[in-house]
């Protein structure tokens, strides 16, 4: 079963005709002309469906109107609802005009305006790297007079079953700036004069500030409503001088006050005016405007590069502001998420329009969530919230932030006394949290429910979700606000309105099964209920049904259940729609064997009876799919501690049902992505890919023991990624015990005192040799002794020891006695600090040391957030419609599809999302199909600096957007830039997934490519012998594109006149080439052809080598007088390949091996294969291209070479 049939929502089965739908219709745009004041005006084209507030964004980020920040818009001279969509402003169409009408300022936006001035022109020319988004490095790569020197590469190997090694270097994480930072002024601040006299507060000053100018002049200006203007005030000075207050006009001739602060600088200060438009030019013109825009998600680079903190006034108002609005923030005042959320969900969804509104509000609402939880708790963990019990253990304490409600998830009401504890009841939030996607997907109308989303940070987590109107005070008066469902899993609420709602709107696309269980009261009775009993019903004071706890809103994971804490085991929403899915299919497949197949010399059906034909099938399909519908329904609170009445009939096709689907896990699933990981058509390189492979199909990560024993063997490139995903998890949980217990001045000191036990080596015995085991045969005594040890200083052995214990009572895997040494380099260091939420300086660390890390090197903890974002289901199927025609190569049809898709996720998300990206690289590939190279860089380049910002500066999508940049570079002539670009893709690549990783053969080959195209055709040598030694383990040495590797690799020698070495490799790739296809295919023979010239180039090279040599000896002509007529250049041309390569042989015997020492080396490291090699991954960066006259497109892999083969083989070389 494939991917596809196994994601795709089930409710969506018979909604295919709606998904069509969008591809009909384009985005409807305008052009509107917008009128700013003293400047020319602009023409800019925005989708109808936008608020009138994107022209405000819009014109933000522009050189010419950044300044503009009091103002509103109008149109034929009335002020436009900026929160309305453009096609419901009055009198607004194509082509009409807007004016841009400033406004009085008052102390809010004048000091946003002020902020704005300062943060623009103290931008540098390179990013910010302390910021907590992923900063994009884009522009810094293209610039080709600063080479990118992201890694060191180790010698070649010089014994076979070596392999060459690389080093990142973390330094260039954050590659150096091209240029200088320029500086408008020395210095802004507030004045101390603020703030204003009473009598200057009724004449319009809000604040004054204090502006040291590039001439040394130290100004006054006052903001007033008006604008802003010089004033006469003098500060102190060195000299004794006293300071003197007048908010008179400087310019008391004409009395000028100025629009912005832009402008009132500019006229005071020449310097400034002369630099303004070269820093707002730098600020502006970086590549693209998409990286100077936050994405909607703080996403934190584990590598930080600190810069001096400086004196900064501003920011200091800034902090002390931020405080004072924590202070109001933590009372009933602020935003009203509830309400807000509730009022978007009801909103139109009959049409494409509304739909794309509508998701447009729920994607601001969910990012404006997330980042309010995020800072919510940061506050909260550091001490700024008062909790609303402050009477009760820590461990209770509940917060409120923003009408924002928080809380520790721990087992407080000892529900899980006997299943865990808080470990339990933290899972259960966890699932809860999970399941709650699955309830968004569904989107029921009529039934309501709270956004949550679940904060880590500092080693503790913290629970923050929208709050029920009401239902605070309720339960504060102690009434019962839980209607239907069980809040203590004791009693349990009826409700006929939630049962009928829950039945009709959510059990059909979740298959809940309606059953009866019995309370556990005194008098037991019986309940019924729908999926499970922990589902609960709520009444909001606005009249809405709410219900929370989605925990067993899927089936219990019956694999596990030999254990009390199983309980906490369920299973995936996707598991649920996969196994849905393949029932469905079976069922089809069973229908089509029961129906009579047409014979070959039946009439063909007329065009009535085709149309009866498919409405037969069509109505078939449906009964199909309603009675599989009706069998697939789960009771979720079989094998939990509910007591569930069903008669024995019931019960029995209940529990096979949860048999079928344990099965099916553990068969179908688990043996399906083992396979696809074998056949090498699933990739996944650092432990990113990894969650996600397993989570898109349905698989828990407690399935990773067991698939770590079926697929990381000693041999299986993805070893490495299995045992890392599992201790990473595993010293995580021991990291997040320090933090949580250390005191605020210890979290650097117990940082880095934790990263030294885990990389450093020990003192006594090589690191990863034995790491955590201990020689006591008393296992228990053996880990209550490392326990013990983690209570003072932490060391190598008690750490390893406990990350062994968790890994086997978590994951069921026994850890190998050696830790691989490469569980100890960069990308371990990378996984763990990016899941505890750790930024290191960006320096470079050896981790060969004992303590290769010091307190001053943690440069911060970041939380990490957990939460679903909405999706837009129009602008899936548009991205599905147009893979589809890609995959049938029907490219018209994708691009139409793609930049409909394209249009729609713009709108939807903004121009910053992973599919917004996905659009621009795939058409990327669509407009390389149409030989328009110019429109796909553009496109790839838009992608490349998208993926930076919402996937991170170093994830595996950007390296690979960087390889296909590169490789797009290259094509439109800039292969100087194109090495930057590839650089840092394999940059990328050894920071997540090291050097042995199952892409770095295509990269290095795509490396030798650029290089050879720059010129430098010895690097270039040195790049083609690594991707073929690295290719080796891979593809096998009988792989047609292993092949093209060394046909590509004789090409590099060739250009450096090794052609003995060359014609040594093109030998090879002949071999497999005529083993593979004959000798007749046209790829065998132009490596034939490409043999003789190799052959001929040889011979020529080594006539000239012996004319040199007679020439420095004149008395061996003597010695050479027996030689054959054939040693002449044009008589040696002229005789046959084998004679010619004999005589070449021949004329080596005196110098060595072909190719001399480093040739050799390289031949000797290519090893054979002892398996069937797996077919190469196409997920990442391009099939390597080598230069004209290679042998064409790569064949399937074929395994093996056959009996046959081998012996062919074993009679040419003899």
């Amino acid at each position: 079963m494939s991917d596809s049939a196994a994601t795709a929502p089930v409710q969506e089965v018979n909604e295919l005709n709606e998904g069509d739908a969008v591809e009909e219709q384009p985005v409807e745009t305008m052009k509107l002309h917008v009128k700013l004041p003293g400047s020319e005006d602009v023409t800019i084209e925005v989708a109808v469906t936008e608020p009138a507030s994107e022209i405000r964004m819009y014109l933000g980020d522009q050189r010419d109107s950044w300044f503009l920040t009091s103002f509103h818009l109008e149109a034929a001279g009335k002020p436009i609802d900026e929160s309305v969509p453009l096609k419901d402003v009055p009198d607004l169409k194509d082509g009409a005009s807007i004016s841009v009408v400033e406004e009085d300022y008052d102390e809010r936006t004048a000091r946003a305006h002020a902020n704005r001035v300062r943060d623009i022109i103290s931008i540098s020319s390179n990013h910010s790297d302390t910021a907590p988004s992923a900063p994009s490095v884009l522009t810094d790569l293209s610039d080709d007079k600063t080479p990118f020197d992201g890694f060191k590469l180790d010698e070649l190997p010089t014994q076979a079953g070596q392999e060459p090694n690389a080093t990142p270097n973390l330094s260039q994480f954050y590659p150096k700036p091209a240029a200088a930072t320029t500086k408008c002024v020395h210095r802004i601040a507030f004045s101390g004069f603020n703030p204003p006299p009473g009598n200057r507060r009724l004449q319009g000053d809000l604040f004054y500030l204090d502006v040291t100018t590039l001439e040394g002049e130290t100004l006054c200006i006052t903001a007033s409503s008006r604008g802003f203007f010089v004033n006469n005030s003098k500060l102190p000075n060195t000299n004794g001088s006293a300071a003197k207050f007048d908010p008179s006009n400087k310019d008391a001739k004409n009395g000028k006050i100025h629009r912005n602060l832009v402008s009132c600088l500019s006229s005071a200060s020449t310097q400034f005016s002369r630099l303004i438009g070269d820093v707002s030019a730098r600020v502006f013109e970086r590549q693209t405007a998409i990286e100077n825009q936050m994405p909607p998600f703080q996403v934190y680079p584990w590598l930080a590069k600190p810069r001096p903190h400086e004196h900064d006034v501003f920011r200091s108002e800034d902090s002390l502001k931020y405080a004072h609005e924590t202070d109001l923030l933590t009372t009933n005042t602020g935003t009203d998420w509830n309400e807000d959320l509730q009022t978007i969900r009801d909103m139109p969804r009959s049409t494409v329009d509304e739909r794309i509104v509508r998701d447009n509000q729920l994607f601001r609402f969910h990012t404006d969530f997330v980042d309010t939880v995020s800072r919510g708790a940061q506050l909260i963990l550091n001490g700024a919230v008062t909790p609303l019990n402050p009477q009760d253990p820590k461990r209770m304490h509940m917060f409120l932030y923003n009408n924002l409600f928080f809380f520790f998830p721990t087992d407080n009401q000892d529900i899980f006394k006997d299943f865990g504890g808080d470990d339990a009841a933290y899972k259960n939030i966890r699932n809860d949290v999970l399941n709650l996607s699955a309830f968004k997907d569904v989107d029921p109308e009529g039934l309501y429910t709270m956004e949550m989303a679940v904060v880590e940070y500092r080693g503790q987590k913290l629970v923050g979700h929208t709050l029920i109107p009401g239902l605070l005070a309720r339960i504060s008066k102690g009434e019962d606000v839980v209607v239907y469902g069980s809040a203590d899993n004791k009693k349990i609420a009826d409700s006929e309105v939630f049962a009928k709602l829950i039945k009709e709107k959510l059990a059909p696309s979740l298959h809940l099964a309606e059953f009866s269980v019995k309370d556990k009261t005194d008098s037991p009775k019986e309940h019924t209920t729908i999926g499970s009993i922990e589902i609960k019903g709520i009444e909001g004071n606005d009249k809405r049904n709410y219900i929370i706890d989605f925990s067993r809103l899927t089936p219990r994971d019956i694999n596990y259940n030999s254990k009390p804490e199983d309980v906490v085991c369920v299973l995936r929403p996707e598991l649920v729609t996969s196994f849905f899915a393949f029932k469905l299919q079976q069922e089809v497949v069973n229908k089509r064997k029961q129906t009579p197949q047409p014979k070959e010399d039946d009439p063909l059906p007329t065009e009535e009876e085709l149309k009866k034909r498919e409405a037969e099938e069509e109505a078939d399909f449906e009964k199909m799919f309603e009675k599989v519908q009706s069998e697939i329904v789960f009771c979720n609170d079989l094998h939990t501690s509910h007591e569930v009445a069903l008669s024995a009939e019931k019960k029995e096709a209940a529990e096979k049902l949860l048999s079928d689907m344990a099965s099916f896990l553990k068969e179908e699933t688990l043996g399906m992505f083992v396979a696809d990981i074998s056949r090498g058509l699933l990739s996944v390189l650092d432990s990113e890919q990894l969650v996600q492979a397993l989570h898109s199909r349905g698989i828990n990560l407690r399935y990773l023991g067991r698939l770590a024993q079926a697929v990381a063997g000693e041999k299986s490139p993805f070893r490495d990624v299995f045992l890392r995903e599992m201790i990473v998890r595993a010293a995580k949980r021991v990291l997040s015990a320090q933090l949580s217990s250390a005191r605020e001045y210890e979290l650097a000191s117990k940082t880095a005192e934790f990263l030294n036990a885990f990389f450093g080596r020990p003192s006594n015995n090589p690191k990863g040799s034995r790491s955590g085991l201990s020689n006591n045969p008393n296992a228990a005594e053996s880990k209550a002794s490392a326990d013990s040890s983690l209570l003072g200083e932490l060391t190598h052995g008690a750490l390893w020891s406990r990350i062994r214990s968790i890994v086997d009572s978590k994951y069921g895997f026994q850890l190998p006695e050696w830790i691989p040494s490469s569980i100890f380099e960069v990308p371990t260091l990378r996984t763990l600090c990016t899941r505890a939420g750790i930024r290191l300086e960006s320096r470079q660390y050896d981790l060969t040391q004992e303590k290769p890390f010091e307190a001053s090197n943690v440069f911060e903890l970041v939380p990490i957030v957990k939460h679903r974002a909405p999706q837009s289901k129009d602008a899936a199927a548009m991205l599905d419609s147009g893979r589809q025609a890609l995959e049938t190569r029907q490219f018209d049809r994708a691009h139409d599809a793609f930049v409909t898709a394209l249009n729609v996720c713009l709108q939807v998300y903004g121009p910053i999302h992973k599919d917004v990206a996905d659009c621009h690289s795939i058409l990327s590939h669509v407009f390389q199909a149409f030989q328009e190279t110019e429109s796909a860089w553009a496109h790839q380049q838009q992608a490349t600096a998208i993926f930076e910002r919402v996937t991170g500066t170093d994830s595996l999508a950007t390296g690979n957007a960087y390889g296909n940049l590169a490789l797009i570079t290259r094509k439109v002539g800039r292969p100087a830039i194109a090495l930057n670009y590839i650089r840092r893709a394999i940059f990328i690549h050894l920071l997540c997934a090291g050097a042995q990783n199952t892409e770095m053969w295509n990269l290095f080959q795509q490396y030798s490519d650029t290089l050879s195209e720059a010129g430098k055709k010895e690097e270039a040598v040195d790049a083609a012998k690594r991707a073929l030694i690295l290719a080796e383990p891979i593809l096998g040495t009988s792989h047609t594109i292993f092949a093209q590797l060394l046909h590509s690799l004789a090409l590099r020698l060739s250009a450096v006149h090794s052609f003995r070495e060359a014609l040594a490799y093109e030998k090879r790739s002949f071999a497999i080439l005529k083993d593979s296809f004959g000798e007749k295919n046209p790829r065998t023979e132009e490596s034939n052809m490409w043999l003789q010239k190799l052959t001929k180039m040889a011979v020529q090279a080594e006539v000239d080598n012996k004319k040199k040599q007679t020439t420095i000896a004149p008395g061996a002509k003597h010695s050479q007088a027996a030689a054959p007529s054939q040693s002449s250049p044009q008589a040696l041309h002229n005789l046959p390949v084998a004679q010619l390569v004999q005589y070449i042989n021949a004329g080596s015997s005196k110098r060595g091996a072909v190719g001399g020492r480093r040739g050799a080396a390289a031949v000797s490291a290519v090893r054979p294969v002892a398996s069937s090699t797996p077919k190469a991954s196409t997920q990442s960066a391009p099939a390597p291209a080598p230069s004209a006259g290679a042998n064409g497109a790569a064949a399937p892999a074929n395994g093996a070479p056959s009996k046959k083969q081998q012996k062919k083989k074993a009679a040419a070389s003899k």
